[in-house]
C-alpha cells in the first residue's frame, strides 16, 4: 500500500496464516512464514506476489524471517520441542545453517542492530 494507507493489496489468498513479512533490502521482494504445509515455513515472493518459493520445510515452526544486508541469505526462528533456535537458509534454499544452540531458546532471527 501506499504510505498514506490507499492502494492496498493482498498478497496471498489461502486458509492458512501468513505471517511475519520482511521485505528485502531492494524492496523486491518479501519472505514470510506460512502455515500451508501444516506446520511454519519460511517462503519468498516477488513484490506483486508472484513468484512464491518455499525456503524451508521442516515440521518445526519456522517464523520470523529477516534479510541479510546484501539480500543474500534470510535468518530466522526456529521452534522445535520447546527450544528456540536461530538458522540462516541462502536465498537459493540451500546452506541451512543453525546459528545459535541454546536450549533456552534465542528470540528473533534479525541481523539489524
Amino acid at each position: 500500500m501506499n504510505a498514506d494507507g490507499t492502494g492496498v493489496v493482498r498478497l496471498t489468498d489461502n486458509l492458512v496464516h501468513d505471517v511475519d513479512p520482511s521485505w528485502s533490502p531492494d524492496g523486491a521482494r518479501l519472505a514470510f512464514s506460512s502455515g500451508r504445509d501444516a506446520h511454519l515455513d519460511i517462503y519468498v515472493m516477488n513484490a506483486d506476489g508472484s513468484g512464491i518459493v518455499e525456503l524451508t520445510d521442516n515440521v518445526a515452526a519456522d517464523a520470523d524471517p529477516s534479510w541479510s544486508p546484501d539480500g543474500g541469505y534470510i535468518s530466522f526462528t526456529r521452534v522445535r520441542s520447546g527450544n528456540q533456535d536461530i538458522y540462516s537458509v541462502a536465498l537459493s534454499g540451500v546452506g541451512l545453517a543453525r546459528l545459535s544452540d541454546h536450549p533456552a531458546g534465542d528470540f528473533g532471527g534479525s541481523w539489524g542492530p
